[in-house]
This record gives C-alpha cells, sequence and structure tokens, in this order.
C-alpha cells in the first residue's frame, strides 16, 4: 500500500518530540526499514495516496506543517519539533482527512479495470517526465480515454543535471514544465532568426 505517514520519536540528545513524515510506495516494507533501527517504530498517522501522486501530496504536508509554525529539526528535511503536541496531532488530523482527488461536476473519473474495480483515472495518470511529482498535463477533456501532452526531446533533467538521450524520445511534460518549454523554444527560434539575419 503506498501513502504518506507520520510518526512521534522522541530525541535522545535534546528530549525534543519530533514529528517524522514521509512517503513510501509499501507501507510495511517502509515500516520494517523503520524497526532496523527501532524496532517499536508504527506509523500514528497513514493515508493512502496513489504512487503517480505520493511526492506532491508529501510536498504539500511539510508546507502545511511549516506554515502552521512547525520547525524543521536541526537540518533534517523530513523532521518537525513538536512543541504542542495536541496541535500537532490535530494539524496532522486535518490534513490528512482532506480528499486527494476532488470531484468536479460534470466529469466522470471512474473507470472500470478488467477485474471489475473502479478507478479514479487520476490516480492512473502518467508522471511528468521534466518535474518530480508532478503529472502529465490532458491535452483533451479529462476523464475516460483522456489523453497527456508528450514533447520530443534529446534532452531531459534528471534531479541534479541534464541527461543527454541516445536519440530525441518522446516524453510526457507537465503544465509547468510545459509553459517553460514553450518559452525556450520560441527564444531558441527568435535567437535562430536573429543570428540569420534578413539576407540569410
Amino acid at each position: 500500500m503506498s501513502g504518506i505517514y507520520a510518526f512521534f520519536l522522541i530525541d535522545i540528545n535534546t528530549g525534543w518530540l519530533i514529528i517524522t513524515i514521509g512517503k513510501c510506495e509499501d507501507k510495511e516494507k517502509r515500516l520494517k526499514d523503520y524497526r532496523v533501527g527501532n524496532a517499536g517504530t508504527i506509523f500514528h498517522y497513514f493515508k493512502e495516496v496513489p504512487k503517480n501522486q505520493l511526492t506532491r501530496e508529501e510536498n504539500k504536508l511539510k508546507n502545511f506543517l511549516k506554515k502552521n509554525g512547525l520547525k524543521l529539526f536541526e537540518k533534517a528535511h523530513e523532521q518537525f519539533i513538536v512543541e504542542d503536541e495536541i496541535k500537532t496531532r490535530e494539524l496532522l488530523n486535518e490534513y490528512l482527512g482532506k480528499e486527494i482527488n476532488k470531484p468536479f461536476k460534470n466529469i466522470d473519473y471512474n473507470v472500470a479495470t478488467l477485474d471489475g474495480e473502479t478507478l479514479d483515472i487520476r490516480n492512473l495518470r502518467p508522471m511528468s517526465d521534466f518535474i518530480p511529482g508532478e503529472l502529465a498535463m490532458t491535452t483533451t477533456k479529462a476523464g475516460l480515454g483522456e489523453k497527456y501532452r508528450k514533447v520530443t526531446t534529446r534532452f531531459v533533467p534528471n534531479g541534479k543535471g541534464i541527461t543527454e538521450l541516445t536519440k530525441p524520445e518522446p516524453k510526457y511534460i507537465d503544465e509547468k514544465a510545459w509553459d517553460v518549454w514553450q518559452a525556450a523554444t520560441k527564444n531558441a527560434l527568435f535567437e535562430h532568426k536573429q543570428k540569420k539575419g534578413p539576407f540569410s
């Protein structure tokens, strides 16, 4: 089961109560990893989240806690100091109780699978190849049969830099990256036209 989680622990050195948050594609495997260091670890909070939305939901939870006054613990990126446990629990209950996929009028996101299950098509959307955590941009009406935008590129970001592919390939692009892609393309075409000059 994939999802985002949160659990409390005491830091022995400082005595602070700490809340650790994170994301996982397999809840039981992630718990086993934590239990190597502390056999008593349990997820006090867990929200099931589709794999294609894990990064986005984790970032939203981090920003929500920061916005509500929780401070990061030392240099950690997923741990916060808990000064008021009751308030922190209320915040976690509030955030984790929110719907991930909000319903919209006149759009049916439900699709039937081969085994008779009904799924929300938004949970099946492909990830962007350009910005981690973002979903591919739809190019048709949302819902059953929706299609996603791709661009043919020889270069893709890899988190710390740019990877050059052996040949140009079609890659999924999200809405944020699409705006940048269009601006960069127009700028490159403009520069090329300027260099050629009026008599080239």
